[in-house]
C-alpha cells in the first residue's frame, strides 16, 4: 500500500495524517510526532542518522506568457542614462555565491562579527526598548539610530557606522537580547561595509528554531523570487559572547541591483506606505494608482500580476500569517522602471511556518482574526476567475517543485547542525535550549503536513469543494474550519 497516496487521498485526515506519518516514521523517512494531540516531536537522547544526499531544487524561471506586456506610460518616466552601482563591490576574497548571496550571508558558514557599543549606547538602546511600544502608539520615532565604537568582520572595520533596535517595539518588552540594524551610511551617504549599506540582525523570541527567516528566504530564492539572502551568525559584544541571529539581507537600492540590476525604481514598505528611495526625487502618484485599482484589469496596469500572485502564494505555502497574503503588513513593493509596473518583493517571515499551529490554514480563504490590515491585491486578484486559476496553479507549481518535505528536512538537520553550539552557548536567548529542539521538531513535522494537506486542498478545490483538515473535501465553501457543517 502505497501510504503516501493514501494519506493524500484521505478525507477524514486528521487521523490519517497522524497514522501515515507514523508509518513514514518506522520507514525513517519523517519526524515524530505525538499523537492524538499535536505533531510536536520530543527531541530522542540519541544523536540523528546523517540524511542521504538529496538534489538542490531546481531554480524557476518564469515562462514568457508571464512576462508583463509592453509598460504603460509612466507618470514618472524612468531614471535616464548608464546605471550606476549603489556600492562598490566587496574585495575579491568575499565573492557573491551562485545564489547571488554575499558572502557574509553564505549558507556553508555562521560569521561571528567582533562589535563594541559604549556604556552610553546600551543605556540608550535600553531606553528605546522600553520606552518602544509607547513610541509607536504615538507614531513617533522608534528606532533612533545611535554611535557605534566598532564592528569588524575578521580583519575588515567599518569606518563609520551607527545602530539602531529593529523589529516590532509590541514584543520587544519580553526579550532578553537586543536585535540590530547597522548601518553604514547614516552619516556618509556613499558608506558602506564590504558593498552593504546596512545588515539586520534579527532575533525575534518567537523564532525559536532560528530557521524561520532563513528556511522562507531560501524557498522563495529557488522559486524565482527576489529573496532577500539570509543565514545564521554571532555576535561577539564588547569582547563577550551575546548571541546567535539570524542574518537578513537589507531590501534597499544595494538589493535592488543585485537582484534586479535597477536601482532606480521607487521603492515603497507597506508598513507605513513610506517611500525608501528616491525620496526627493518623486511623489506618491504611481502609489496613489496602485492602490486606487477596483479590479484586475486596473491592477495589471500598475502591478505585476503573475509575479505578484506568485509571492503571495509562496505565502500562503508556508503560511505567513504576517504576510499580504493574510491582511499582514510585511512588504515591500517596488515601481520597476523595467516593466512600468509595482513588484511584490517578499519580505520578515520569522513568524512562518509553525507560529500559532499553521499547518491546516486554508490558503485560499483565511485572513488573520486580529490585526487585519486587509489584503486589497490579494482580494482584487482571486475575485476573477482568470486571476483565482493564477493564484491555484502558482499554489501547486510551487508546491511540487519548491517544498519537498524530504529536502527542507534535510536543510533543516544541516543547518540545526551548523548553528548548534552557537545556540547552546547564547546567554541571552529568550528560551532554552530544550525548547529550541521541541521547535525545531515542531518545524519538521510541520513541512510534512502542511505539504499533505495543501496537496489535498488542491485536488478538492479542483472539484469545486473546500477541504477542511478535521472532516475532508465537501461544499462548505465558508465554513470555518473548527465549525465545519
Amino acid at each position: 500500500m502505497n501510504i503516501t497516496h493514501t494519506i493524500r487521498r484521505g478525507t477524514v485526515v486528521a487521523q490519517f495524517y497522524r497514522v501515515g506519518l507514523a508509518a513514514l516514521l518506522a520507514a525513517g523517512c519523517a519526524p515524530a510526532i505525538d499523537s492524538p494531540g499535536d505533531p510536536i516531536a520530543e527531541r530522542a537522547g540519541s544523536a540523528r542518522s546523517a540524511p542521504p544526499a538529496l538534489p538542490r531544487f531546481e531554480r524557476w524561471t518564469p515562462p514568457p506568457e508571464m512576462q508583463p506586456p509592453t509598460p504603460i506610460q509612466r507618470l514618472r518616466p524612468p531614471t535616464r542614462g548608464p546605471l550606476i552601482r549603489p556600492t562598490p563591490p566587496p574585495p575579491a576574497r568575499f565573492p557573491y555565491d551562485a545564489e547571488g548571496c554575499h558572502w557574509l550571508f553564505r549558507q556553508e558558514h555562521v560569521p561571528t562579527f567582533h562589535i563594541e557599543l559604549s556604556e552610553q549606547t546600551l543605556r540608550l538602546l535600553e531606553f528605546d526598548r522600553e520606552v518602544g511600544y509607547e513610541r509607536n502608539e504615538l507614531e513617533l520615532e522608534d528606532k533612533p539610530y545611535h554611535s557605534v565604537v566598532s564592528f569588524r568582520y575578521e580583519d575588515i572595520r567599518a569606518p563609520s557606522v551607527k545602530v539602531r533596535l529593529r523589529g516590532n517595539p509590541n514584543f520587544w518588552a519580553g526579550q532578553n537580547k537586543f536585535q540590530f540594524q547597522f548601518s553604514f551610511d547614516e552619516d556618509n551617504r556613499f558608506g558602506h561595509f564590504l558593498g552593504l549599506r546596512k545588515i539586520l540582525f534579527d532575533a525575534a523570541q518567537f523564532n525559536r528554531s532560528f530557521m524561520r527567516d532563513r528556511l522562507s528566504y531560501s524557498i522563495a530564492r529557488e522559486a524565482g523570487l527576489a529573496a532577500p539572502c539570509a543565514n545564521n551568525a554571532r555576535i561577539v559584544l564588547n569582547g563577550e559572547y551575546y548571541g546567535l541571529f539570524t542574518l537578513v539581507e537589507k531590501i534597499d537600492e544595494v538589493f535592488l541591483w543585485n537582484r534586479l540590476r535597477q536601482p532606480s525604481g521607487d521603492l515603497w514598505k507597506r508598513a507605513d506606505w513610506r517611500l525608501r528611495t528616491n525620496q526627493d526625487l518623486t511623489d506618491d502618484r504611481r502609489l496613489a494608482t496602485l492602490r486606487a485599482a477596483e479590479d484586475l484589469d486596473s491592477l495589471g496596469r500598475v502591478f505585476h500580476v503573475p509575479l505578484g500572485a506568485r509571492v503571495l502564494a509562496f505565502e500562503a505555502l508556508l503560511p505567513a500569517p504576517d504576510g499580504a497574503w493574510a491582511g499582514g503588513l510585511n512588504a515591500y513593493y517596488y515601481d520597476d522602471p523595467h516593466t512600468g509596473r509595482f513588484v511584490h518583493l517578499p519580505w520578515d517571515y520569522d513568524g512562518a511556518f509553525t507560529q500559532s499551529d499553521n499547518k491546516y490554514l486554508d490558503p485560499l480563504r483565511w485572513e488573520k482574526p486580529e490585526r487585519s490590515f486587509g489584503r486589497p491585491f490579494y482580494d482584487l486578484i482571486i475575485a476573477e476567475p482568470e486571476g483565482l486559476a493564477l493564484y491555484v496553479e502558482q499554489l501547486e507549481e510551487l508546491l511540487d517543485n519548491h517544498y519537498r518535505p524530504e529536502v527542507l528536512i534535510e536543510r533543516i538537520d544541516r543547518w540545526q547542525a551548523q548553528i548548534e553550539q552557537a545556540m547552546l552557548d547564547d546567554p541571552n536567548k529568550p528560551f532554552d535550549a530544550a525548547l529550541h529542539y521541541e521547535r525545531t521538531d515542531k518545524l519538521r513535522a510541520h513541512v510534512w503536513l502542511r505539504a499533505q494537506f495543501l496537496r489535498d486542498w488542491i485536488d478538492c478545490h479542483r472539484t469545486g469543494g473546500t477541504f477542511i483538515a478535521e472532516v475532508g473535501c465537501g461544499p462548505w465553501v465558508d465554513a470555518a474550519p473548527a465549525d465545519p457543517p
